[in-house]
């Protein structure tokens, strides 16, 4: 198959779920074409795609801070502009251009686009798939209260914090013709309940290309904690309040306990608390899973108490070889069969506390986890489920 992805956030770099996708994709025969908004040079964007198993994964990169470059067939043209002060793209004249241009020139099978908000951008005609990666309408000023941690009540305030069938109704409408994706099963199962079909929904995580790590064997009374995850996402900045809390809590019974933040665009408030509470800071991070290695962090930690899609930070966490210790929020965004190795408490303060004192769990939890990450994060089990929703697309042509 021929697909052409199109991103339509700015600033951005190539988006890490699009880059899986168009490798996995790649790997298993198909042409890929990627329309990019970015501030990274060409030279960069090859260097993150990276391997592509011989098949060529062509960037359209539109850069909004000089100039409009485009990349097609190893031809780069460039052209003038000006700064655009949007960040998002949903029906800018210049992306839809470049997105035409590539369909005339391309002729794919299908358009997937990065989000639900922009149908548009796609001529008509082209089977078009909405990846819906972040939510509108979501009141990150209103966390889930501390009385009710459970999987269920946070997934509940969380369904009305973001208000779906209010927030979405008019998107649900305007793309009842597309298949829609979504990184996470709950989030899918949201959107059936807001008023899509089942049959044009489908989750997909990110495709996993690292290699696991050895699991990390704890030497007695060594402990050292760390949260990741992009420190711009509110929920994320958000969540490093009570990851320092919580470390200051670990460090009244364990003195030497070592901490760390590992996360892109911290802002000064962010490394400011972070300094204060002796906690290491890694902002400038190419591979989650290599730097939690590299440090030598023993146990993750997500106390994030809004989660939205598949939280990623779990599968870097068991790839490094460390287990985690998850937030209701997040648990609420795994499928079953992971979301099951969480049961035992759904209070981090009390899993970290139990994955410190028994690091058995946490070995029989990474390795639980790698065999789930094996059967559904693996490329060729991405690719499969991605040809199938694509075709599905086609299919309502």
């Amino acid at each position: 198959m021929r697909i052409l992805m199109v991103s339509t956030t700015r600033p951005s770099a190539l988006k890490p779920r699009l880059i899986s996708f168009a490798k996995a994709l790649s790997a298993e025969g198909h042409e890929v074409r990627i329309i990019a908004t970015t501030d990274y040079s060409w030279g960069r964007a090859k260097s993150e795609l990276g391997d592509t198993h011989g098949h060529d994964v062509a960037v359209v990169q539109l850069r909004y801070d000089l100039t409009v470059l485009s990349v097609i067939r190893g031809v780069c043209r460039v052209a003038t502009r000006k700064a655009s002060s949007e960040t998002a793209l949903y029906d800018d004249p210049d992306l839809r251009r470049a997105v035409h241009d590539a369909c005339a020139e391309f002729h794919p099978d299908v358009v997937h686009v990065d989000r639900m908000r922009a149908y548009s951008l796609a001529p008509q005609g082209y089977p078009l798939v909405l990846d819906l990666t972040d939510p509108r309408g979501v009141n990150y000023g209103t966390p889930p209260s501390r009385s009710n941690l459970s999987p269920r009540g946070v997934l509940e305030q969380f369904r009305r914090a973001v208000d779906l069938r209010q927030a979405r109704r008019e998107e649900v409408e305007l793309a009842k013709d597309h298949v829609v994706i979504t990184a996470s099963p709950t989030t899918a199962s949201m959107l059936v309940e807001a008023g899509r079909g089942s049959e044009l929904t489908g989750w997909v995580p990110n495709a996993v290309f690292h290699e696991p790590m050895p699991i990390v064997q704890l030497p007695l009374g060594r402990h050292h904690l760390v949260m990741s995850g992009n420190l711009a996402y509110p929920p994320n900045a958000e969540a490093v309040g009570r990851f320092i809390d919580l470390v200051s809590n670990v460090r009244l019974r364990h003195p030497e306990a070592e901490a760390s933040v590992v996360g892109a665009q911290p802002s000064r408030s962010i490394q400011r608390a972070v300094h204060s509470a002796k906690i290491a800071l890694f902002s400038d991070v190419k591979s989650v899973p290599e730097t939690l290695h590299e440090i030598g962090a023993t146990l993750s930690v997500s106390p994030q108490r809004l989660a939205f899609g598949f939280p990623n930070r779990v599968i870097d966490a068991s790839l490094a070889g460390i287990p985690s210790a998850l937030g209701a929020a997040t648990v609420a965004m795994l499928p079953p069969e992971a979301a099951r190795l969480f049961e035992f408490t759904c209070e981090v303060r009390a899993q970290v506390d139990e994955l410190m004192v028994r690091p058995e769990i946490g070995r029989t939890q990474v390795t639980a986890l790698r065999e789930w990450i094996q059967t559904c994060c693996a490329p060729k089990a991405v690719a499969v489920r991605l040809e199938q929703l694509y075709r599905r697309a086609g299919a309502q042509r």
